[in-house]
């Protein structure tokens, strides 16, 4: 009994050539295309979001620089003789 239901099996190789043979992809061959293709069209599009985001990491990090410079600048001014400004009070209530 069990070598007859081996027997009648048909093989995952020969299944495939039976379908190619009738000019049809299998279904699984059809789906894994189909999931291919979503999967490019994901990659393409993270790497243009990729590209977006190191522009705007260049971006950021000029803008931090230009900031501390600034920033340093007033520090120098204000420990100067007779500095341009005026200290704002930090902490404590006005």
């Amino acid at each position: 009994m069990r070598q007859r239901t081996i027997s009648r099996r048909v093989w995952p190789s020969d299944f495939y050539a039976q379908v190619r043979a009738r000019g049809q992809a299998p279904d699984s061959e059809i789906r894994l295309r189909k999931h291919i293709v979503k999967l490019k069209e994901l990659r393409t599009k993270d790497a243009t979001e990729l590209t977006q985001l190191r522009a705007d990491v260049e971006h950021l990090v000029r803008a931090v620089n230009q900031l501390t410079a600034h920033n340093r600048e007033l520090l120098h001014a204000l420990f100067q003789p007779n500095p341009p400004g005026r200290a704002l009070p930090t902490g404590g209530r006005f």
